[in-house]
């Protein structure tokens, strides 16, 4: 008996006895054990199978979340195409008529003008925008004096200057600003010709400017830049014998009067249209006007767009 163990039962019907063996208390509390151990087992199973469920819906959340954002994007990317689209139909439209907009001669301003501008019917928005596109105003705000380089004697040459430049007399360092909205096509750093370093932007329907014998520049080749921006600051590189700016005005190539042109603003719109620079001013403000109706088209496409985003 001292190595069985002995399990007594009492209840109203009697007592019963039954004997085991002594190690199969052993046996219980290892079965208990591997019990708890399977339990706490399961727990451990449970709580990460619970968590592998929650990020893959975490992902399912983000893929979702991403999908909508793609979407948008793919909206917003159709309503530029077609609005590229109509641009460059409008472009197209004008390709035909690029010969009558202007005067493909060496000298263009021995051509009298094409055609009348009915000035009465341009809008001042429209006389705002073409502002913006034409170079126009002088290109600094401060100066001590500005002179056709044609009508002054070169500082170090003592012969005259080019014809088509200006030169402005101003202080070091002073801010030089585009005299249009454009692009900047030419960036020459310490250059060897005698202009120094040269900033050159073309802008709408072939024209162009041209800003040299600057101290430094503020864009690089490719930047575009708006009317009024600073572009660079006034100094004296190359061949000149003091600070300056020297400015030019072109189109297609060929030097316009860069008096007119600074001289020209909102305040006297008209007289850039009774000069004889052989450019048909009629078809460009034809142009201006489709350019502000495409503008006007953009505009209503985005508001329409973003009701519809809402």
């Amino acid at each position: 008996m001292q190595d069985r163990l002995v399990v007594s039962i009492v209840d109203e019907k009697g007592s019963k006895q039954f004997s085991l063996p002594r190690n199969a208390s052993k046996l219980i509390v290892l079965g208990a054990v591997v019990v708890f151990v399977m339990f706490l087992a399961s727990f451990f199973v449970m709580d990460f199978l619970m968590n592998q469920i929650n990020d893959i819906v975490k992902q399912k959340n983000d893929a979702i979340a991403q999908y909508h954002s793609i979407y948008q994007k793919n909206a917003k990317l159709k309503n530029a195409i077609q609005q590229k689209t109509d641009e460059l139909e409008a472009v197209n439209s004008k390709i035909d008529k690029l010969e009558d907009i202007v005067n493909i001669k060496s000298n263009i301003t021995k051509y009298p003008q094409m055609t009348k501008v009915d000035l009465q019917s341009i809008s001042n928005a429209h006389k705002l925008l073409l502002l913006n596109l034409i170079p126009n105003g002088d290109p600094l705000k401060d100066f001590q004096e500005k002179v056709k380089t044609s009508e002054r004697i070169h500082p170090l040459r003592n012969i005259k200057g080019v014809e088509g430049g200006m030169d402005y007399l101003t202080n070091h360092k002073t801010p030089v600003l585009a005299t249009a909205d454009g692009v900047v096509v030419l960036v020459q750093e310490n250059g060897k010709t005698g202009l120094g370093n040269v900033i050159k932007l073309t802008h709408s329907f072939g024209f162009s400017s041209v800003y040299a014998h600057l101290d430094t520049l503020a864009i690089k080749k490719g930047d575009f830049v708006q009317k009024g921006q600073i572009i660079g600051y006034s100094g004296s590189s190359g061949r000149s014998n003091g600070d300056r700016l020297y400015y030019e005005v072109g189109f297609l190539g060929n030097p316009l009067n860069p008096e007119t042109y600074a001289s020209w603003g909102f305040d006297n719109f008209d007289v850039i249209f009774q000069k004889e620079d052989g450019i048909d001013w009629k078809n460009l403000v034809w142009a201006i006007e489709d350019i502000a109706r495409l503008q006007t088209l953009r505009v209503s496409s985005s508001e329409k767009y973003k009701k519809e985003s809402l």
